[in-house]
């Protein structure tokens, strides 16, 4: 929702044959003002071992109304990458709500008015 936040942990998991070092996450399809990651970066994760960043989304009051296609992408210090993408639905905020509810209800009047005349 507009001028909401929320925080998610996103898991990645060394799925490889050996250690992976300065494993990264990354985030795109929306502005980097909207989002944070901790940590900065996972320093050893060892085969077959799992760790999270902590992603915290702040949705500004001014965020266009609609999906928004986020990819997050772990990065491992030799280069190796892992993507996945998942939607951002982003719905009008208490603000928003009220422009629409007014503008509706001045048309309803309107229409009203033009029903009474015709």
């Amino acid at each position: 929702m507009q001028g909401g936040s929320f925080a998610a942990n996103i898991p990645v998991k060394n799925t490889g044959n050996s250690t992976v070092t300065n494993t990264t996450l990354s985030l795109s399809g929306v502005e980097s003002s909207w989002y944070n990651i901790s940590p900065p970066q996972i320093s050893i994760l060892s085969k077959g071992n799992s760790n999270s960043f902590r992603v915290n989304i702040s949705v500004p009051q001014d965020a266009e109304v609609k999906s928004y296609s986020i990819t997050f992408t772990a990065t491992a210090g030799s280069g190796a990458t892992k993507s996945h993408t998942v939607t951002l639905k982003v719905l009008p905020g208490e603000q928003e709500t009220s422009a629409i509810n007014k503008t509706f209800l001045e048309y309803s009047i309107t229409l009203g008015e033009l029903e009474k005349k015709g």
